[in-house]
């Protein structure tokens, strides 16, 4: 990510531009899709939709299990829906559902819902918008009248049960407001206990976020254009953790570096804050709990594969142990659930579309192709299995599911260089003259605009390229450089972090090659080093697939 401060600094369409695509980020949210529904996982579910007081449709399920009379109420955090999301800050996916079945299993009946906007719900804005009504999101700001909708269905429908609420990130922001602005809401319903899952004091977040990615705090700017727009700023948990007054779980991932740093953790504000029973539970790497590589959207996915101090948490209050109940196949206790053991690949001519975003096949062999995510089995054309589990061609929530398993087997930040590649249907000095046709880039490349210099052995060349729709430059040194082979370059990008960039090309054959475009990070902060790492990864694979994609238009008939 470019180091924006000085064209924020001194630029005010920039900074306009900047502080408009962060509210807007926060209040008109990508809808992510509801990928898999509990089924998957082997739960019986019902689909039901809930009405908030000021009318906004809410997408929701019901699992029941009928012998207990518990009740946990759960959301979700920005960027995701009551499945997850396959692309959460970082580019870290994350699965709730896997949590569900502990629950389920633990003698819970749940309740989850997508907030407004987000998922299948109802609301957004403009493009965005799904149902009669516009609203904007607030990362918990205007969420509180959800939860509000929530006890009102709960009041009517789960009466005798006893309630515990789940709430992360955004959804227990939500929570904690409405027990300030609301707390009516929670009449009538046996409320007994409250989970807050890495909530925020989401000015201060948004500012470490914009430092990290953009090397300026935007947060009280962007703060202000927000309130100018809708009418409400965000939401410190701070402000509201007096207010709370049932029982209250806070855990967060403790190398967090979006909810503060050694001297500071914003999740152990807010715990200071309750005024009620209160229990504090930090996890991650360097923890009496390891798990995953420090990253905010991985302490997501912490309670798929260790529910332990959550349930225990919920049972103390909502009457203690409930007999477990198998779910599908036996779980062995609180094991993750898998993907199918056995891959059954489906037969081409069974489907004339693909399986995900129902693009029809063409009759003879060409784009788009027919392939197999070799994890599902499902047939699904090139771009909705262009991602990869152990090395294989999969679909996006096959990726995801695999990336989230990853996160159990770490417990601290190793990785510092990642390798992507990508097969061409051409010879490597093709793909070489494209590659090295620098002011060419803007026709096909839609993040690189422009190489301008020498490529060559100690050459210096500036690289265009845009962020955000605004067009930014650096320089770098080219090394390594082999005609017809490789160059590479290697700089210091930010937060005292060192990029070495290779891209380099082998003969497959006289008429195929493979481009290799690989990348390694070092010095830093390592949590932020590996945030960088997985944003680069991302930004180089989908690089790849626009050098092949053009190659492919340049081949002659």
């Amino acid at each position: 990510m470019p180091n924006l401060s000085l064209l924020i600094n001194n630029s005010s369409t920039v900074k306009n531009a900047i502080l408009k695509a962060v509210v807007k980020a926060g209040t008109e949210p990508d809808r992510m899709p509801v990928w898999r529904n509990p089924a998957f996982y082997g739960l019986e579910y019902k689909d039901v939709d809930i009405m908030t007081e000021d009318g906004i449709r809410l997408s929701a399920w019901e699992i029941v299990r009928p012998d207990t009379k518990k009740l946990a109420v759960v959301n979700h955090p920005l960027m995701c829906n009551r499945y997850g999301s396959t692309k959460g800050v970082d580019d870290v996916p994350v699965e709730f559902i896997p949590m569900l079945r502990h629950l389920y299993t633990a003698g819970y009946s749940i309740l989850t819902y997508d907030q407004r906007g987000q998922g299948d719900s109802d609301g957004n804005v403009g493009a965005k918008l799904k149902g009669p009504k516009e609203c904007a999101c607030g990362s918990g700001a205007e969420e509180w009248k959800d939860v509000s909708g929530i006890m009102n269905y709960v009041r009517a429908n789960w009466g005798g049960h006893d309630v515990a609420l789940v709430g992360q990130c955004m959804g227990a922001n939500a929570i904690f407001k409405a027990f300030t602005v609301s707390p009516t809401a929670f009449d009538g319903v046996k409320l007994k206990c409250f989970a807050a899952l890495q909530p925020t004091r989401s000015t201060l977040m948004r500012g470490r976020m914009t430092k990290l990615k953009m090397g300026v705090d935007v947060a009280e700017d962007a703060g202000k254009l927000q309130e100018e727009l809708f009418g409400f700023k965000g939401v410190d948990c701070v402000e509201h953790a007096p207010d709370v007054k049932v029982p209250i779980f806070i855990a967060g991932m403790q190398a967090d570096v979006y909810a503060g740093d050694d001297k500071e953790k914003d999740i152990q504000i807010i715990f200071d804050a309750v005024t009620t029973e209160k229990k504090l539970l930090f996890f991650g790497p360097g923890t009496d709990h390891p798990f995953g590589n420090g990253l905010r959207f991985e302490g997501y996915s912490f309670y798929n594969y260790h529910p332990e101090p959550l349930i225990e948490f919920l049972d103390s209050y909502m009457g203690g142990q409930t007999p477990a109940q198998k779910t599908g196949e036996e779980t062995g206790g609180y094991k993750p659930a898998s993907q199918p053991p056995t891959v059954v690949m489906q037969k081409d001519e069974d489907h004339a579309a693909c399986q995900e975003c129902g693009a029809k096949f063409c009759p003879i062999n060409i784009m788009p192709r027919r392939h197999h995510c070799r994890v599902c089995g499902r047939v699904l054309c090139s771009k909705c299995s262009s991602h990869k589990v152990g090395g294989q061609r999969a679909c996006l929530p096959c990726w995801g599911h695999a990336e989230v398993e990853q996160m159990n087997s770490t417990g601290e930040t190793t990785a510092t260089k990642f390798e992507t590649s990508v097969d061409i249907d051409a010879p490597a000095s093709v793909v070489w003259s494209l590659l090295t046709d620098g002011m060419e880039y803007n026709k096909w490349s839609t993040s690189m605009q422009s190489i301008e210099g020498d490529i060559k052995e100690g050459g210096q060349v500036k690289v265009n390229f845009k962020f955000m729709g605004l067009d930014f430059s650096v320089p770098h040194t080219v090394c390594n450089f082999e005609a017809g082979v490789q160059w590479s370059w290697c700089d210091e990008v930010d937060h005292g972090i060192s990029l070495n960039h290779l891209y380099r090309l082998e003969a497959i054959d006289a008429t195929h090659s493979k481009f290799i475009n690989n990348a390694e990070l070092t010095g830093g902060d390592q949590v932020i080093r590996y945030s960088v790492l997985r944003d680069m990864k991302k930004s180089f694979e989908e690089f790849n697939e626009e050098v092949k994609t053009q190659v492919g238009r340049s081949k002659p008939e």
